[in-house]
């Protein structure tokens, strides 16, 4: 995705939503990330509707501390002293913002520059858009003043007076300062919401890119100075991601998300993250928790699978490169929490299961893979890969057993276990020869009953098209006979050799015998 950072050719826009809580559900307050004691301070103070917008825009910048902002904060103040002024109070409103108009410009900026923060402007009298517009609305509240703000696709300004005289105080040229969107990136946007149903397909189908990029993409509402202060962040994120730095674009976007929850820095904030992941590797401290966050952008585009493929990708790397099974348990709990739709929690169990029993399995420790491949095997009893796994895990641990009764105690506790996989033909193979092995052992011992016992656990068994195997048939049947020929029991032991040769009718051991007792 990383053509995508190509048409991050703009400055600042946004959609305005309903939502402004102090929670949003792609950040918490306890996520984000501060550069400065001074930042999370009035940051705070902000989301929790002290108003000291001044500091928190002038913070903004990771530069600034509190001694900076004070001070700037101090020269801004000197100027505002000038209107406590019982002639400048009863000026008529259009003179009032004229005046401060000027003051303001001629005291404070300089020069215009395209990459702008609010502390440019009193580091080198140094302004743009967003900067000066900053600068007016908290000029305006200190005085008490009303206004609102104005937010348009390429421009953003100040209406004074608005009930009355409705005065505009252009910051900058509406047309200075501002790149375009391109037609791909136009296209990439309507195309995600269409396909999260945010556009209805009714309305994508009648409408035209174009369209639909300025239905939802922009809007002419009124904004707040708080929304103002998200607009300086996200410009900081824009300037940062033209340098490379995704990540602390993300950490500012995040910010400005918060102040001003819209679907388009939402969009923004995932496709940078995209972007941030592309500059990382597996082995990345910042790459697992980024990939948890992007798992909040569904309706962005981002999906389970995509997530669970990532979870995938990043365990196989742990396990078969690393070898690093507690970082392996860890991720799994953080994946499983990360991913709300409880449908895709299975997914997670299955990777997880899966992968950790292979990597045992690997290991040459049939025993753990084996308790993990039945993890995953609770999950998908139906998957054939699965099932292939664990049977082959399970034969392993038998081979493993060389006491017969026991062997058959572990295949038994399965077999109770997942009655399902009898299905699977390796599996009822197993099964069955584990059976066939114990009832000859038992006639061996001479413990008929238990010999007995195990037969018919085997004679129930519906084989279908599986055929025993052709020695542990003749085996079994044969000892059976042998046993009974010796108590004396020749009828008895012809019904055993004429049951094997059902199985196998021209087994040579089975008819050797059967003709020796005739």
């Amino acid at each position: 995705m990383k053509y995508l950072i190509l048409f991050f050719a703009i400055l600042f826009s946004f959609s305005r939503t309903n939502a402004q809580s102090k929670k949003n559900e792609l950040a918490s307050f306890s996520e984000l990330h501060f550069f400065s004691d001074a930042e999370k301070e009035f940051y705070t103070n902000i989301v929790e509707k002290k108003t000291d917008y001044f500091h928190t825009l002038a913070c903004v910048d990771p530069s600034i501390g509190i001694g900076d902002a004070n001070s700037y904060y101090n020269r801004f103040e000197l100027l505002l002293k000038k209107y406590d002024d019982p002639k400048w109070s009863g000026k008529k409103p259009p003179k009032k913002i004229k005046t401060l108009y000027n003051d303001i410009h001629e005291t404070f900026f300089d020069q215009y520059e395209e990459k702008n923060m609010f502390s440019d402007i009193f580091k080198a009298g140094k302004y743009n858009c967003v900067s000066a517009t900053g600068m007016y609305a908290v000029a305006l509240s200190e005085l008490r003043i009303p206004y609102v703000i104005k937010e348009e696709p390429t421009h953003v300004y100040i209406v004074a007076f608005p009930e009355t005289d409705q005065i505009v105080v252009e910051a900058t040229n509406p047309s200075a300062g501002y790149r375009q969107y391109s037609t791909v990136f136009k296209k990439d946007f309507v195309d995600r919401l269409t396909k999260v149903k945010l556009i209805g397909s009714e309305e994508a189908a009648s409408k035209t890119t174009e369209e639909l990029f300025e239905k939802y993409f922009f809007t002419k509402k009124n904004i707040e100075l708080q929304e103002l202060v998200a607009i300086q962040y996200y410009n900081d994120a824009l300037y940062k991601m033209e340098d490379g730095d995704f990540k602390t674009a993300f950490l500012q976007l995040e910010k400005s998300y918060y102040l001003y929850p819209s679907e388009r820095i939402g969009y923004l904030t995932y496709i940078n993250a995209t972007a941030l992941l592309d500059k990382l590797s597996y082995q990345d401290e910042d790459y697992v928790p980024t990939i948890l966050k992007l798992a909040r952008y569904e309706k962005f585009g981002v999906s389970n699978e995509m997530i669970i493929g990532e979870y995938s990708n990043i365990i196989n790397h742990l396990l078969f490169e690393k070898s690093d099974v507690t970082k392996n348990d860890t991720l799994y709990s953080e994946f499983y929490s990360a991913i709300e739709d409880s449908t895709y929690h299975n997914e997670i169990d299955y990777v997880y299961f899966y992968e950790t029993g292979r990597f045992y399995y690997t290991q040459g420790n049939y025993e753990k893979a084996l308790k993990y491949v039945a993890g995953a095997y609770k999950v998908k009893p139906d998957n054939v890969q699965v099932q292939t796994f664990l049977i082959a895990a399970i034969g392993n641990k038998l081979n493993g057993i060389q006491d017969i009764e026991r062997a058959n105690i572990v295949v038994n506790a399965y077999f109770d276990s997942y009655p399902k996989l009898i299905e699977n033909s390796n599996f009822k193979r197993m099964v069955v020869t584990a059976k066939l092995e114990l009832a000859s052992y038992y006639f061996y011992k001479k413990i008929p009953s238990k010999a007995k016992a195990c037969l018919n656990e085997f004679e129930e068994i519906d084989l279908g098209h599986l055929k025993p195997d052709e020695s542990a048939i003749s085996k079994v049947y044969s000892s059976a006979a042998l046993y009974y020929y010796q108590k004396g029991a020749v009828s008895t032991a012809r019904s055993y050799l004429n049951k094997g040769l059902t199985y196998y009718p021209n087994d040579f051991n089975l008819n050797r015998m059967l003709k020796m007792m005739h």
